[in-house]
């Protein structure tokens, strides 16, 4: 909120043992002239707003001078054409109408077709997603039953685990090449002794 000069009038300092407290002084005076120099910059910013405004006021002062005169000269030299060139008006208004008219008519008619489309297209999406969570919803359901199956089949073949020594804890990684051998899988909840 900007100072005002009641503000300054109103404020009140603490004392201190040898007058105003010094920081709250100048922490005012800060302030003060944070406010003032915001002014002085708006100040000089509505200046040159009005010196913009004025220009563009004596070039709009100059071209309505020169309208009246034109204007006044088009008045007399055009006296005998009045009647010609309001009949050309009248048929230039008739005929932009007419297109006009026309040209809203076929705005309308495409304005239609594509709400047609949008509507056909919404319905298309619709039924896409419908079908797709359908499937998706399918295979999930299998992916779900086999991995049930799995799991039951995987518990009644276990037999109990039992951990390897440690000298036959580490397991050799496959060697590069056309042959490799099979890496056996650690079982569930066994905690890797890879290093």
């Amino acid at each position: 909120m900007p100072l005002t000069p009641l503000d300054i009038q109103n404020k009140e300092f603490r004392r201190a043992l040898r007058g105003y407290n010094e920081q709250d002084v100048d922490e005012f005076l800060d302030e003060i002239v944070r406010d003032f120099e915001g002014l002085v910059r708006e100040s000089a910013s509505l200046r040159e707003q009005i010196g913009r405004l004025e220009e563009r006021l004596s070039q709009y002062t100059e071209i309505e001078d020169v309208l009246k005169r034109t204007l006044i000269s088009a008045e007399e030299a055009a006296g005998e054409m009045r009647t010609a060139a309001r009949k050309d008006a009248d048929l230039t208004v008739r005929e932009a109408k007419e297109q006009a008219r026309k040209e809203i008519e076929a705005a309308r008619h495409e304005c239609a077709a594509a709400r047609e489309d949008l509507a056909r297209i919404r319905q298309e999406y619709r039924n896409f997603l419908a079908r797709i969570k359908g499937e998706l919803k399918g295979q999930l359901e299998a992916v779900e039953s086999l991995t049930q199956e799995e799991l039951e089949s995987s518990r009644e073949s276990e037999a109990p685990w039992e951990p390897a020594p440690p000298e036959q804890a580490a397991v050799a990684l496959p060697a590069p090449g056309p042959v490799q051998e099979a890496v056996p899988e650690a079982e569930p909840g066994a905690e890797s002794t890879q290093p």
